[in-house]
This record gives structure tokens, C-alpha cells and sequence, in this order.
């Protein structure tokens, strides 16, 4: 070979060749890869780049290769050796260098990227692409050499093997992820098979390492590229339909295609890596990992879409559940309250009278059941845990639940020692789950004894029920405590159910932290416990039941206390020294009505009746009742909103409104109470609890009218001389007036913010104008309500001073207030 004619030192590059050479210049052994020989057997393959440093002095040179090849079908140079300077050769090596770092850094920042997604989405389409490119990443690392450069030479016989499983693992992991990702148009039954290649590869290359494997990877690659063309036609189909994903991934597939299939006739002809193949590579890959950036986003938004559709079935499931059981107890409260109004004098109708209770009370405690099981799994269960007396709570539970045995011969015995301490848990709750782990008893146990035991065993009480019924079987215990499931064959043996008792117990018991156990008893029945923590605060003026009404205080329990039957002089009329007031009765539904009217007329009151607002506040403005019983759902203006009009007029003191409905979550109380109510009776309710409400109402109007009466008595006996020209009525809309005059000058803003910020005075929306009605009945002594709040006003005197102490107006507002309160004081 003839040198070039320079002063510089030339350098000759030899990148690979194929499979072990010797190179002698000017006949010296220069450079030398392996050692090649005449025979398999004495030729041992390597592979590696050599730098030669050829002496310019002469103006030729002879090069001579000795080369040896019986393990792969490409032979001899893949890539022409390079001569020039040194700097040209180290700019080269430098160049290569770098084009494959960064092609194979960015390979794996994408096949890391995606696979971040798929354990984000859990969603095949990413991790069928991160294999792939990690794959092909890999592949580049080995192919050209950059762990060589980096000095970790990895033995031929590892190398080989690896750079065609990689470039074959991509190949197939890049067809199954357009599979996953056009699924209709490259259906997953066709392309599956091609993992089989792999198969076919691994064995041939554990087998036969040496030619016949080189020979396999070049028919299984093309092979492999052969079914990606056709998968490309697929994804033309899909292009042609317009699906979202097509388009770049068209233009990718068919770059990777070209790429693919200039890279496999490089290797089968020349065996390296073109740098321009390499980046159409990247870039193609760069634009599938944008497709798949934008099917993410679509898939969060339609993520997002569907939390909001979500939560909007939610919200239309509780008021679903809200409205069915108003639907379900309405109708129940009519049937269980006119069974109530019925004689009870012949024993055999008492009986049938109570057997219908009894039903209407089971098919509410149902509804019950299921709401009180919607509101644990929407963790919406209220457990407030305070120091709680135990045995209270366990003779309250034991006296409710001795008459459900009947005429059974079954004894209920309590094991209570002395000196226990308090629990800290939810009293009501407590109750609640010793009822339904009696009643569970009661229900299953014909004959013999039902134990409720209580013992401390160091900073806990543990509770066990303990019952000699039929038992449940050993494998059937934690089925036991899931929704809905009950003992075998309960369904036909009578026992009936929704099996909700036991699993609602156990929730609540989670709620506190603890759990409840189940395992067969001794005596053949089922032992039931629980372990609840000591308190060592004492207990202040425990309230055991939040809620008197047995209905609502019983969720989730399978039999309640409807089964209770009414003594026959439970059912006569109790007529009081308050029989003669009048109760006005508020219900859209007729046969409600009609029960309340009865159940009301026997007891010796005047009833009226409304069938909806307007006709209610008519009602009331014509003759003011001394009671008003309110419907919460009617339909036009809710219980709601008449119980708001009729405070605007009425105080609580003069006209007591007591909320009748089937709705008792806690938000629907909390609102019948801010709308003004005084009590609130959940249906159906029992009579003579309703009667006791009623009762206790007109009891505090009528204390409340004789003390207002005694007031006004006293004011005008002891009336002084000099006050005899100004009235204590007069004098209230004098301090009014000063109050809003003051605010109004002091901040430039209408009374209605004064009634808003104060929260004195009820503000209502007249179309887009705010109206003040009951401030403005105030303002004048014409309008001045017969028996006026002198509170309210006196509040709204000490706002207005509070908010401008320093104003000269403020303190005529005082002296004012003084005025008032001294005239009052005299009268």
C-alpha cells in the first residue's frame, strides 16, 4: 500500500474483524485480535479495535492480514480500516463515541420513562414498549463496542449471543406492543407466535453456539421484520379509520421498518451499526413516546372525567338511598301508626294488631340495615368516643332485648363484676353492637342460656356473648362477618335476615380500633367477643342514647325492639292538662295525616290539618296553633322553607315546630334545626313516644306564656309616673332604629348586612334583592310582634357598639340600651 506523502506519523485503525486475526506490517507482527488458526479447534475468536502506528519514511508499505472466521457467517473487514493522523483517528474514535453514548443514554431515559407508566397505569401498551427500547438500548451498548472503550470486555462467547437475542427481544416486544396498542387491527392471535423466535433462538444459541446460531438470528431477524411490514398494514388500516394514535405511529413504524432493515443487512453483509441509522432510530422512538405521552393525557382526563361522573353517582346514590327510605317509611309509618290507633280490647285482635307492628318495625329495621351499612363502606359512620359506665348500657341493652325470647324457654344471664372501670367508646354504638350480638343469640338459640359477660383484663374490658343455639360451622365463621351473608340454610329455617347485624358490628368495633371475634362455643353455640379500652377519666354526666327514638339508636340490627308488644294499657288514651291545645298536622300525604290526626285526637287534642306550606302558613295566619307537626319532603315548599317563614313571625318559645320525616342522616336533622325547628321525630315512630315529644313542647309554650304573662303583669302594676309616656315597646324600636341608623352611617352598607354579620336576624333572597322582614317588623311599633325578642334587639344594641366603640352614635345606642333595660327591670 502506497503512504501518502506527509511529515506527520499515520495511524491505521482497524474497528473488527471477523473472528480472530494477525496483522504483519512489512513483515512484524503488528496488531493481533484471537488467535487464528487452520482448524476450529486451534483458532480461539475475540473481537476489539487495534490502532497501528505506520513509519512514513517509506513511501510503501506491505500489510498483511491472517484471518480466521468459523463462527459466524459474515466474514473479513465489516468496516474498512481507517488511515490518516493521529488527530483525525482520535476525532473519529471520539465522534463514535459519542454518537452511541447518547444514543444508547437516550434509549434507556425513554424505556425508563415508559416503564414508569405502566406501574402508573398499569396498562401493557408501556411496559411491551420500555422492553422494547431497553432492548434495543442494549443491543447498541454491545454492537458498538462501548464497553470495550470503557474497559469491561465482555467474552465473545457471552457477547455474540447477547447481540441477537437483543435485537431479536426488540423486534418482538416492538410487534405484541402494537398488538396492545391497535388490538382490532393487529389482533394479539396472530403476533403472539413470534415469541417463539425466542424460544428458537435460546436453544439454538445453548446448543449450537457456533455458526448455526449466527445463521438462526439472520433468518429469525428476517423473519421478525417480515411480520413488522405486515403489521404496518395494520396500522395503515387504523390510520385510514382515523384512530388517534395512527399517525405518528405510521411515521415511526415505518422509520423503525427502514431502520430495522438497513441494520440487519449491515449486520448480515457488514456487521455494525450505521451512526444515520442509529439517530432515525432515536427519533423514531422519540415519536412513539410522544403518542404514548398523548394517550396518557387522554387517558388522565377520561381518568379525571370518569372520578367526576363517580362522584356525581355517589352524590345521586345517597339521595336515591335518602329518598327510598322516605318513600319506604312513610308508607310504614302509616301502616305501623293506624295499627296503634286500633282497640286492643279483644286478646285475639291485640295479637294481630301486634303481629303488624311487628312487621311494619322488621321492614324498617331492613331500610335501616341497608343505610346504616352504605354510610361504613362511604366511611361516613360517626364515632365519637367518650368515658362510658358499662353497666347502664348493658341493663338498658338486656331489658330491650329479654321480650324478644318470647315464650322460648331461653334465660338471659349478665356477668357484671363490681368495680369496673369506664370504657372510652361511642355509647351509642356500644349499644348497638351488644344488640346485635344478643339479638343474633336470641334469633338462633330455641332453648337453654345466653350470656353477656364483662371482664377487665389489664387496660381493656373484654365483652362475650355466649349463646347454646345451633352454632355456626368452624369454616363458615369469617364468611359470618361479610355483608350480606348469613348461616346455612337461615333463609329457610325462619330465622330470616339480611345478614348485615354481625358484619356492621365489626365495622364499628374497626372504627374503635378494636375487632370482633368469632368461635364455637363449649356448649355448641357461638361465642362472640370484643375488647374495648379502660378510661381513666371519670364519667361526666354520661348521656347513654344521643337519640331516644329506638328506630334510629338499632342500626344494622337483624330483629329490634319492634318485636316489643304493647301492654293493653299502653294503647288507652293519656289525656293531660294540655289536651286542649291545638296542633296543626303538615303532611302531603294523606293516610300520614290521617294517622297523626287520630293518634293526636285520642290522646284529647284539637287537630288541624295542612296538606302543604301555603295552606300551613294560612293556617297559621288565620289562628295561630299552639304546635305545628311538619313534613320535612312535600312537594313546592319543603317542611324546610315553611318552617323558615313561620320563624320570621314565630319564635321557638311561642310556636314549637316539630319535624315529622324519614330522613335522620345527621345533615338532615342539623338543617331542620337551623331552619328553626324544636324536634325532630324520625318515622316511623312509636306513639307513645310521639306523644311524649308533643307533650314536652306544649309543656315549655305553656311555662313560656305564664312567665311572659306574670312579666307583662308586673310591668304594668309597677309602671312609674315618669315612664308613663314611653313604653318599653316604644323605647325597643327607638334602640332598633339607632342600631341600623348607626350602621348604616358608620360603614355606608344596608341593614341586611347589619342582620347578615350579626347573624341576629334571618335574611331571605326576594328574586336578586335581599329582605330583612323580620328586623323590619321591628321598626315600627305597628308591626312590633305582640311578644317581640327584647334579646335579639339588645344583641344587635351590643354588635353595634362592639364594631364602633369610638362613635359618638355608639353611645347614644348605650344609652338607650340602659334606658330599656332599667324600664325593664322596674316592670
Amino acid at each position: 500500500m502506497a503512504l501518502p506523502e506527509t511529515s506527520e506519523r499515520l495511524v491505521l485503525r482497524i474497528p473488527m474483524v471477523y473472528s480472530a486475526y494477525r496483522l504483519f506490517v512489512n513483515g512484524e507482527l503488528a496488531a493481533q485480535v484471537g488467535t487464528p488458526g487452520k482448524s476450529e479447534t486451534a483458532t480461539r475468536e475475540d473481537y476489539g479495535e487495534r490502532q497501528v502506528i505506520l513509519d512514513t519514511a517509506d513511501e510503501r508499505v506491505e500489510l498483511v492480514f491472517h484471518v480466521s472466521n468459523y463462527h459466524s457467517r459474515n466474514a473479513g473487514f465489516p468496516k474498512v480500516p481507517m488511515l490518516g493522523a493521529p488527530n483525525e483517528i482520535k476525532q473519529s474514535l471520539a465522534t463514535e463515541l459519542i454518537t452511541n453514548s447518547v444514543l444508547t443514554g437516550g434509549f434507556l431515559l425513554i424505556a425508563l420513562s415508559q416503564l414508569a407508566l405502566f406501574f402508573i397505569r398499569r396498562e401493557y401498551t408501556y411496559l411491551l414498549f420500555s422492553l422494547s427500547v431497553g432492548a434495543w438500548a442494549l443491543q447498541t451498548l454491545l454492537s458498538g463496542q462501548l464497553l470495550s472503550y470503557y474497559g469491561w470486555h465482555v467474552p465473545l462467547s457471552v457477547a455474540r449471543p447477547l447481540d441477537g437475542f437483543t435485537a431479536l427481544a426488540s423486534g418482538v416486544t416492538y410487534l405484541l406492543f402494537l398488538s396492545t396498542l391497535f388490538p382490532r387491527y393487529i389482533p394479539m392471535r396472530w403476533t403472539r407466535w413470534v415469541v417463539l423466535t425466542l424460544v428458537i433462538y435460546g436453544v439454538v444459541a445453548v446448543f449450537f453456539p457456533g455458526m448455526p446460531r449466527s445463521l438462526t438470528i439472520g433468518w429469525l431477524l428476517y423473519f421478525v421484520v417480515a411480520t413488522l411490514v405486515l403489521a404496518l398494514a395494520g396500522v395503515v388500516r387504523a390510520w385510514l379509520n382515523k384512530h388517534p394514535e395512527s399517525s405518528l405511529i405510521l411515521l415511526a413504524s415505518a422509520v423503525i421498518a427502514a431502520t430495522a432493515t438497513i441494520q440487519i443487512y449491515w449486520m448480515n453483509e457488514s456487521g455494525i451499526r450505521d451512526i444515520i441509522v442509529g439517530f432515525g432510530l432515536l427519533a423514531a422512538i422519540g415519536l412513539h413516546a410522544i403518542t404514548l405521552a398523548r394517550r396518557y393525557a387522554r387517558a388522565f382526563e377520561r381518568t379525571q372525567s370518569l372520578e367526576a361522573d363517580l362522584r356525581r353517582a355517589d352524590r345521586l346514590k345517597d339521595e336515591f338511598l335518602a329518598n327510598t327510605s322516605h318513600e319506604l317509611k312513610t308508607p310504614l309509618h302509616a301502616i305501623v301508626g293506624l295499627a296503634d290507633t286500633l282497640p286492643r280490647d279483644n286478646p285475639a285482635q291485640r295479637k294481630t294488631i301486634d303481629l303488624i307492628m311487628h312487621s311494619g318495625h322488621r321492614l324498617a329495621r331492613l331500610v335501616e340495615d341497608i343505610l346504616a351499612f352504605t354510610k361504613i363502606r362511604n366511611d361516613a359512620l360517626d364515632i365519637r368516643p367518650e368515658p362510658v359506665a358499662v353497666a347502664p348500657v348493658m341493663e338498658e341493652v338486656v331489658t330491650t332485648c329479654h321480650p324478644l325470647i318470647g315464650q322460648r324457654p331461653v334465660r338471659l344471664v349478665t356477668q357484671l363484676p363490681n368495680g369496673l372501670p369506664p370504657v372510652m367508646a361511642d355509647s351509642d354504638r356500644l349499644y348497638q353492637v351488644l344488640f346485635n350480638l344478643i339479638s343474633n343469640a336470641i334469633k338462633f338459640t330455641d332453648e337453654g342460656t345466653i350470656t353477656l359477660a364483662v371482664e377487665q383484663t389489664g387496660e381493656a374490658l373484654c365483652f362475650r356473648v355466649e349463646d347454646d343455639g345451633i352454632g355456626i360451622p368452624q369454616d363458615e365463621l369469617s364468611r359470618m362477618m361479610k355483608p350480606y351473608e348469613q348461616g346455612q340454610d337461615s333463609s329457610l329455617d325462619g330465622h330470616g335476615g339480611v345478614g348485615l347485624g354481625l358484619a356492621i358490628s365489626r365495622q364499628i368495633l374497626l372504627a374503635h380500633g378494636s375487632d370482633l371475634t368469632l368461635r364455637p362455643a363449649q356448649t355448641g353455640g357461638l361465642l362472640a367477643s370484643f375488647s374495648l379500652p379502660v378510661s381513666h377519666e371519670p364519667v361526666a354526666g354520661q348521656d347513654r342514647l344521643r337519640r331516644t327514638s329506638r328506630e334510629n339508636v338499632i342500626q344494622g340490627s337483624e330483629i329490634g325492639a319492634d318485636c316489643l308488644v304493647s301492654s293493653p294499657s299502653s294503647t288507652k288514651p293519656t289525656v293531660s292538662a294540655d289536651s286542649t291545645a291545638r296542633v296543626l298536622v303538615v303532611d302531603d300525604d294523606d293516610t300520614s295525616a290521617m294517622v297523626l290526626q287520630q293518634q293526636l285526637t285520642q290522646a284529647g287534642y284539637a287537630v288541624d290539618r295542612a296538606a302543604n306550606g301555603p295552606e300551613a302558613l294560612a293556617a297559621v295566619a288565620k289562628a295561630p296553633p299552639q304546635l305545628v307537626l311538619l313534613d320535612v319532603m312535600m312537594p313546592g315548599m319543603s317542611g324546610l322553607e315553611v318552617c323558615q317563614h313561620l320563624r320570621e313571625d314565630h319564635d321557638p318559645s311561642t310556636l314549637p315546630v316539630i319535624m315529622v320525616t324519614a330522613r335522620t342522616r345527621p345533615e338532615d336533622v342539623l338543617e331542620g334545626f337551623n331552619a328553626g325547628a324544636n324536634d325532630y321525630l324520625a318515622k316511623p315512630f312509636y306513639r307513645q313516644e310521639m306523644l311524649a315529644r308533643v307533650r314536652a313542647q306544649l309543656t315549655i309554650n305553656e311555662n313560656e306564656q305564664m312567665r311572659w304573662e306574670l312579666q307583662e303583669s308586673r310591668r304594668k302594676q309597677a309602671q312609674a309616673p315618669a315612664q308613663a309616656n314611653e313604653s318599653p315597646r316604644s323605647l325597643l324600636v327607638r334602640l332598633l332604629e339607632k342600631c341600623v341608623q348607626t350602621w348604616e352611617l358608620e360603614t355606608g352598607q344596608p341593614r341586611a348586612d347589619l342582620a347578615e354579620q350579626s347573624g341576629l336576624w334571618t335574611v331571605t333572597l326576594d328574586g336578586s334583592v335581599r329582605k330583612t322582614r323580620t328586623l323590619d317588623r321591628y321598626l315600627s311599633e305597628d308591626s312590633l310582634p305582640k311578644r317581640p325578642r327584647w334579646g335579639v334587639v339588645s344583641k344587635t344594641a351590643d354588635f353595634v357598639r362592639e364594631q364602633f366603640p369610638k362613635s359618638a352614635h355608639a353611645r347614644e345606642v348605650e344609652q338607650l340600651q340602659k334606658r330599656l333595660q332599667a324600664l325593664l327591670s322596674a316592670h
